[in-house]
């Protein structure tokens, strides 16, 4: 996401609602960009300042100044870092609290875009994992399924069983991953229109990765067309040698019949010619 505030030349960027704040720089970054002059923000930056003491400053200066009730303690704070709903609820009480004062309306409004456009980013990330969780866990399954088909040795059950997975299950998912790709595109376009840095799902869960696992998923599944295709190119071959055969087998028959007839008519022949 885009940097908050810029002070003493100490950029603080907020990348999502957990560990960007766990070091406490950027609830100083708050106060700063309301009130430069409350906190030494190049003091509180400094690599040997601990997050504890960092926080400790900036919930103290909040309810000194600002009037802001402690919700959590700087302990608390960074032990409940992983949880972006205990970061919003700080971050978002702090807000209210700057916007009921005149004097921080700019600047808390200014806060609120952030918040929001965070929210919106948190919300349509989680949706697009979601969604990648669900179908990534499909085209697992269903590889192994592929791959497995692709071993029967009956082409018919192949060939019907591929039918169906077409029509019952694939169709739907190549939905499914159509509307991954517009979420992922969309993601991008967002954090991109807002000066964020590009989304950062969970490993695995990255738009290329599925969709190269579904390239995978297409792969096995041209395999079993082929051994459709192999069995019926074989099945056809049978067919003619098969048809070759019966037309020499009655080819052989006819000839049969025909020498049976010269015999006979040679006996019959011979029988008048014999002496009495």
């Amino acid at each position: 996401m885009s940097a908050l505030p810029r002070a003493y030349h100490v950029e603080i960027e907020i990348t999502n609602f957990t560990t960007s704040w766990s070091d406490g720089l950027a609830m100083c970054a708050l106060i700063h960009r309301h009130c430069p002059d409350l906190l030494d923000f190049a003091k509180l930056a400094a690599p040997n300042v601990t997050p504890v003491n960092r926080l400790s400053e900036a919930f103290n200066m909040a309810e000194k100044v600002f009037h802001m009730p402690e919700v959590v303690s700087a302990t608390d704070f960074i032990a409940c870092s992983n949880d972006e709903r205990c970061i919003i609820a700080v971050v978002a009480t702090w807000y209210h609290r700057l916007n009921e004062n005149r004097n921080f309306k700019r600047s808390s409004n200014r806060l609120g875009v952030v918040l929001n456009r965070a929210v919106t980013a948190g919300r349509h990330m989680t949706a697009y994992i979601r969604e990648v969780y669900n179908l990534r866990n499909w085209m697992k399954s269903n590889l192994r399924f592929l791959e497995e088909l692709s071993t029967f040795k009956d082409i018919q059950i192949i060939s019907k069983k591929l039918n169906q997975w077409r029509k019952k299950e694939k169709q739907k998912r190549s939905e499914a991953i159509c509307q991954i790709e517009f979420m992922w595109l969309n993601l991008k376009g967002e954090n991109l229109a807002w000066g964020y840095r590009t989304p950062n799902p969970p490993t695995g869960f990255e738009f290329p990765t599925i969709y190269k696992i579904w390239l995978q998923l297409e792969e096995m599944e041209k395999v079993c067309a082929k051994r459709i295709q192999s069995g019926i190119e074989a099945e056809s071959r049978k067919m003619t040698h098969l048809e070759k055969f019966n037309k020499k087998a009655e080819l052989h028959k006819m000839w049969l019949l025909e020498s049976e007839q010269l015999l006979e008519m040679t006996s019959q022949s011979d029988a008048r010619t014999s002496p009495c």
